[in-house]
């Protein structure tokens, strides 16, 4: 997605500098392989992959990837996995296997159910003892400012008195449907 590779190029840097770092945001990745991308599950199922082959991978995996400005295949994803010193032929059987399905259709049911049709998108607020994350939803690549601006106001009101945020973000032109 086009969207989140901008995203994960101009902001996810800054989010992991100024909070992730400082411990005061945590990041948890869900997938939603939208169907209209031919690849995006094998590309999920990638992911999930060379971080089964070696979790401390994960991220490197997923950086290459997104570098590719063409769309992703099989081929591309096997490139990647080189490139990031994951085991291919074992990551070519995993992807084959889809042993993986059943986590990413349940993260992709979980996204459908909080409303999250497209990518990217965020839920940014505290997380409920079950793991489910209540907050404000940014949908689509937008610049470092507007998730200062709702990073900063959830951490506002979880200090003041543990409110949930109810309030939505209208829906961003740059979201992949």
């Amino acid at each position: 997605c086009p969207f989140c590779r901008r995203f994960h190029a101009e902001t996810l840097p800054a989010l992991l500098d100024e909070y992730v770092d400082t411990g005061r945001l945590r990041i948890v990745l869900r997938d939603q392989p939208l169907p209209s991308h031919p690849n995006a599950l094998s590309a999920a199922r990638a992911v999930r992959c060379v971080a089964e082959q070696n979790e401390s991978l994960y991220w490197r995996y997923s950086d290459a990837l997104l570098a590719f400005h063409e769309p992703l295949d099989p081929e591309r994803m096997r490139t990647a996995g080189a490139k990031v010193g994951a085991d291919v032929a074992a990551l070519k059987q995993c992807i084959a296997s889809g042993r993986h399905d059943e986590a990413i259709a349940s993260d992709a049911r979980a996204a459908a159910e909080a409303g999250l049709t497209g990518t990217p998108s965020f839920v940014i607020g505290p997380t409920d003892p079950d793991g489910t994350v209540r907050g404000r939803v940014i949908r689509g690549a937008y610049p470092i400012d507007v998730f200062r601006n709702t990073i900063e106001r959830a951490l506002e009101t979880a200090n003041v008195d543990d409110a949930p945020l109810s309030a939505d973000m209208s829906p961003a032109p740059e979201e992949d449907s």
